[in-house]
């Protein structure tokens, strides 16, 4: 097997000598939609989550447009997208071919692509373009051919799509021509897919309906996308694939790339390469960009260290550490430890980094409870070590076929602790439609140390002596309660951060010079259903825990409380004899009540029920105010 040497210091780092791998940096992305009069029916997509009764099915594939670009103006603002019309009366791009209008370029998501999309619905389109009068095998012949060369301009470093929106089973007919008709269409395909172009169709039908890819099938692949395995086949969901494109959540979108790169150790020096991806990410709002008052130019800011003799400009400077303890009594028995950034560095190295292999144990030893963070996705890294590929593959198969977890400790960098983690071997998962719905790989799930675990439930000072024993009744109306208010239809990525969302759709509105929308708050409890849900359950649930005539701790009327009486300075002699020291009328009078400490101020706010607490000028303000409005 190769050697490996770990780079802790950059994960995208490449041995010496090895050929970097490219990566695309971006997407261009085109979509070319269909404008002849089979798409200007209605829909009838009422039900359907982001469309309009009224909708027509060319509406529908302008709304997928704008709400991509949209998304990408978040989530992905380097990514190119055009958007071009075939089968369309007037001629509009860069290359005048007949009936093929080109509305937005391809270039950077903004606030204007998304503009003129809109001035594109409705019955603005006929008025500013039209539908072709007649059908013709010419029309998505040219349509492709515009679309080749636009997607094809500017970097040929990017990962290119064209998305096609149509109805049109078999737009090469059925006459005797057809054949030849056919033949042509594909000639202009065949330069897309030399330029590593996925070509995908969508085909507008409602849900139930079928639609024949023969034809299509020579457009992509003979029915098989290469890029992503997926195979079309007649009856496919259109609306499900339709919601799949980002733009139906506002979110920051994240790439495909590792988070991590490790040597994967083995008894008796056996390794391999292995890569790590992030499966769940917290999604937080974008940092906020400074720009310069005059230019709108973004402000850089640059820091050094300066020299206090000489005024130059430091390149390397040492540090010392000093270590804090948790405990400040510590310093007082402890001198002070001033280490260097190397010897500290030197103390927390215990291992070199990367996962090493301890042992297997049952899947079923491990639980849900045993973890701490959310986990890794682990995945051979062949291009780092030849061969990683085939051990990992043949690990896998047997930890699946034996049902074992591997056990391992994990050291992220040179200057990390190691960590407990488990490997846990994870099948392709595919949806009734072909898409992949969760990998075949390892899940790395981070354990936790005996020093971490924590048992709040058996500190009698957290939840005291006695524990209540609920009674058979009691946990037989909690059963019902919870099947009768159990979520079916939930599951994990269906509610929306609804402070992300707002803030988003702000942005956009006042991009867009719109008013913002109001966000559902998806995650605020629905009492109405609960109660027409469950009522008699919840009500006996109460019973059975309070008795039929409850006042449940915080709901219905507090009792009220009898006010605690403020004890006389006679009955204090320790407060009469402070309020005999000062004359605090006359203090305040004169202004010298900032002669007095906070402890002679204390027993004037104790004696008149005043607020104790705050600054010394507070306290002042308060007495004053006190004495002032006495008669």
């Amino acid at each position: 097997m190769a050697e490996l040497e770990y780079n802790a210091e950059g994960i995208d780092g490449e041995e010496d000598g090895q050929e970097r791998e490219w990566l695309p940096s971006r997407d261009n992305v085109v979509f070319l939609i269909d404008a002849q009069a089979a798409m200007f029916e209605e829909a009838g997509l009422k039900d359907t989550p982001g469309f309009a009764e009224s909708d027509r099915w060319f509406d529908v594939a302008v709304k997928v447009a704008k709400e991509f670009i949209k998304s990408h103006i978040i989530s992905s603002d380097n990514d190119r997208i055009g958007v071009v019309f075939y089968g369309a009366t007037e001629t509009g791009n860069q290359n005048n071919f007949d009936h093929v209008y080109t509305v937005v370029t391809l270039d950077e998501p903004s606030a204007q692509s998304i503009r003129d999309l809109e001035n594109m619905m409705g019955d603005d389109f006929e008025d500013k373009v039209g539908s072709a009068a007649e059908g013709s095998p010419d029309h998505l012949r040219n349509g492709l051919w515009a679309a080749s060369q636009l997607i094809n301009t500017g970097s040929s470093r990017a990962n290119k799509r064209l998305l096609i929106f149509t109805r049109d089973e078999n737009p090469a007919g059925t006459g005797p021509k057809a054949e030849s008709y056919r033949e042509r269409i594909a000639a202009r395909a065949q330069p897309l897919h030399e330029a590593n172009v996925t070509v995908e169709i969508f085909p507008l039908t409602r849900p139930g309906d079928t639609f024949s890819m023969t034809f299509w099938n020579h457009i992509i692949h003979a029915g098989n996308d290469e890029e992503s395995g997926v195979l079309y086949e007649e009856g496919s969901d259109t609306m499900y694939r339709l919601q799949s494109l980002p733009g139906f959540t506002r979110q920051k979108a994240y790439r495909k790339r590792a988070s991590g790169r490790a040597r994967f150790l083995f008894p008796g020096g056996y390794k391999m390469a292995v890569s790590m991806y992030s499966l769940v990410q917290p999604a937080t709002k974008s940092s906020p960009v400074f720009l310069n008052a005059l230019n709108n130019e973004p402000l850089k800011v640059e820091s050094a260290f300066i020299d206090q003799d000489t005024g130059a400009v430091l390149t390397e400077v040492p540090k010392r550490i000093f270590p804090k303890f948790s405990d400040p009594n510590l310093y007082k028995r402890i001198p002070p430890i001033i280490l260097t950034s190397e010897e500290l560095r030197s103390i927390r190295i215990t291992q070199d980094p990367g996962l090493s292999l301890l042992g297997f144990k049952p899947a079923s030893c491990l639980k849900p409870w045993h973890t701490w963070r959310q986990s890794n996705f682990v995945y051979p890294d062949e291009r780092t070590m030849p061969g990683s590929t085939t051990a990992f593959i043949a690990l896998h198969e047997a930890m699946l076929s034996q049902e074992r977890v591997a056990i391992c400790t994990y050291v992220r960098s040179r200057n990390a602790e190691p960590r407990l983690v488990a490997l846990m071997a994870a099948q392709e998962v595919k949806d009734e439609y072909g898409e992949q719905l969760s990998p075949p790989g390892m899940h790395m799930l981070h354990l936790c140390f005996a020093d971490d675990i924590r048992t709040p439930e058996v500190d009698k000072n957290l939840v005291g002596e006695f524990f209540p024993e609920p009674s058979a009744g009691q946990v037989r109306e909690a059963e019902k309660l919870v099947e009768k208010l159990t979520m079916e239809d939930s599951y994990v990525g269906m509610y929306e951060n609804p402070l992300l969302q707002r803030h988003y759709q702000v942005l956009e509105a006042l991009a867009l010079a719109e008013t913002p929308p109001d966000v559902e708050d998806s995650l605020k409890p629905d009492h109405e259903w609960m109660l027409s849900t469950a009522n008699d359950e919840l009500e006996s649930f109460r019973n059975s825990v309070y008795g039929a005539n409850h006042n449940e701790p915080g709901i219905g009327k507090k009792s009220a409380s009898t006010p605690k009486k403020r004890p006389a300075p006679e009955d204090d002699p320790a407060l009469k004899d402070a309020l005999a020291q000062h004359d605090y009328k006359a203090l305040a009078a004169s202004g010298k009540l900032g002669k007095l400490k906070v402890d002679d101020l204390k027993p004037y706010l104790r004696a008149h029920g005043l607020k104790v607490t705050g600054k010394k000028d507070e306290l002042i303000e308060r007495i004053t105010e006190h004495i002032d409005s006495q008669p």
